[in-house]
C-alpha cells in the first residue's frame, strides 16, 4: 500500500471512529429517555438496561453506520481541501481517483462488515434484546413465555395461540385457520391447550368449525377432548418465527419462504420483501460513502455546515425513499427485488453524477 493511501486511510478512519461513537451514543441516549417513564413506573433495574443496550450495540451499528461514514467522509475530505492537500496531490501526479479510491475500498468493506453482523450476530442480538425487553413491562408475563404467538404454517395454516411456555413446550389457547388455494378460510379450530410430545403437538379441547366462502358457520361444531394433529412447525418454529425476520439471517428466511411457498401469497410476499431488504441494507454504508464524497470535495466552496446539512438531507431522503419503495412492494406494486435495490443503485448513479460535476 503505498504511503498516500496510508495516509488517507488514517485521515478517514479517525473520524470514522468517533463519529460512529458519537451515533451509538446519542442513539443510546434518545432510547432511554424515550423509554424513561416506562423504566421508572416498572421500576427496571439498571443492571438490565445496561444488559439490553449491550446487546443492543451490533444492532444499533449496522443503523448508524451509514450515517457515520457519510460525516466521516465529508469531515476527513473537507480537511484535505481546506489545507490544500489534495492540489497538493493532484501536483504530484496523483489524480482525484486515486485521492477517493481508498474511501470507496473502506465503503465496501464496511458494507461487508455490515452484512457479517446482520447475517451472524444480529439475529442472536436480536433474540436477546427481545426477550430482555419483555422484562422491561409488568404486563408481561414472566421470563421463559412469550405472548401472541402467531405462525404461518404449511398447508395454508395461520396459527395463533395467547401464550407460549418454553421450557413445557406448551401453547395456551389456540386458534387453527385452514384456508383453500385462494386463501378462503375454509375451517377454524380452537384449542384450550397444545401440548408438545417429541414429534407432534397433543391438542386438548379443541373445537372444530367448518366454515362457508362467506365465513359463516356451517353445521354443528365438532368438539374434540383430545387429538392429535399434524403440525410441521416444532417448538424451535414456534421461538424463531414468532419474532419474524428480524431474528433470522437472510438464509434462514430464504429457506423459510422456500419451505412456505404458496401457503399464504400475501404472508410470503412480505417476507420475501423483507428478505430483499435484509440483502440490500450493507449496501447503504457505500451509497453514502459514495454521496459524502463529492459534498467533502466542495465542502470548502459552499461551507462546512450547509454542505453537511444538504448531505444529512440526502441521506433522509434516501431512507425514506426506501422505505416508500418497500411499502409498495409490500402491496404488490413493484417485485421485491426491485423495491430493496432501486433507490441504492439510483443514488449511486447520483453520487457517481455528483463526483464529475466536482470541479477537481
Amino acid at each position: 500500500m503505498r504511503v498516500v493511501e496510508k495516509y488517507l486511510l488514517k485521515n478517514f478512519s479517525f473520524p470514522l471512529l468517533y463519529t460512529l461513537a458519537t451515533f451509538i451514543l446519542l442513539f443510546i441516549i434518545v432510547d432511554v429517555f424515550g423509554h424513561l417513564d416506562e423504566f421508572i413506573r416498572n421500576k427496571v433495574a439498571a443492571e438490565l438496561i445496561l444488559n439490553y443496550y449491550f446487546n443492543s450495540l451490533p444492532i444499533i451499528v449496522v443503523q448508524v453506520l451509514p450515517f457515520a461514514a457519510l460525516v466521516a467522509t465529508i469531515y476527513s475530505l473537507g480537511n484535505l481541501q481546506r489545507y490544500n492537500e489534495i492540489r497538493a496531490m493532484h501536483a504530484c501526479g496523483i489524480n482525484l481517483f486515486k485521492v477517493i479510491r481508498p474511501y470507496i475500498a473502506t465503503g465496501i468493506v464496511l458494507s461487508i462488515l455490515s452484512h457479517l453482523l446482520n447475517e451472524k450476530v444480529n439475529p442472536y442480538a436480536f433474540r436477546i434484546t427481545y426477550n430482555l425487553k419483555e422484562q422491561f413491562e409488568k404486563s408481561k408475563l414472566q421470563r421463559g413465555y412469550i405472548e401472541n404467538v402467531t405462525l404461518y404454517g404449511k398447508d395454508n395454516r395461520i396459527i395463533y395461540a395467547r401464550r407460549y411456555d418454553i421450557e413445557k413446550k406448551v401453547l395456551y389457547d389456540l386458534v387453527i385457520l385452514e384456508q383453500d388455494k385462494n386463501q378462503v378460510i375454509t375451517t377454524k379450530i380452537t384449542v384450550s391447550l397444545a401440548i408438545w410430545e417429541g414429534k407432534k403437538w397433543k391438542l386438548y379441547g379443541a373445537v372444530l368449525y367448518h366454515l362457508d366462502p362467506e365465513g359463516r358457520f356451517m353445521g354443528e361444531p365438532v368438539f374434540l377432548e383430545e387429538k392429535e394433529m399434524e403440525l410441521t412447525e416444532s417448538p424451535e418454529d414456534v421461538i424463531r418465527n414468532d419474532i419474524l425476520t428480524e431474528a433470522l439471517s437472510t438464509t434462514q428466511l430464504y429457506h423459510y419462504i422456500e419451505r412456505f411457498r404458496g401457503s399464504a401469497d400475501k404472508i410470503m410476499l412480505r417476507f420475501s420483501v423483507d428478505l430483499q431488504r435484509k440483502r440490500s441494507m450493507p449496501s447503504y454504508v457505500l451509497v453514502l460513502t459514495l454521496i459524502g464524497i463529492p459534498f467533502g470535495l466542495i465542502q470548502q466552496s459552499i461551507g462546512k455546515f450547509f454542505c453537511l446539512g444538504v448531505a444529512f438531507a440526502t441521506g433522509v431522503l434516501f431512507y425514506g425513499l426506501n422505505a416508500v419503495s418497500l411499502g409498495l412492494a409490500k402491496v404488490g406494486l413493484l417485485p421485491p427485488f426491485l423495491s430493496a435495490w432501486l433507490i441504492p443503485f439510483i443514488f449511486i448513479v447520483l453520487g457517481i453524477f455528483l463526483l464529475k460535476r466536482c470541479p477537481h
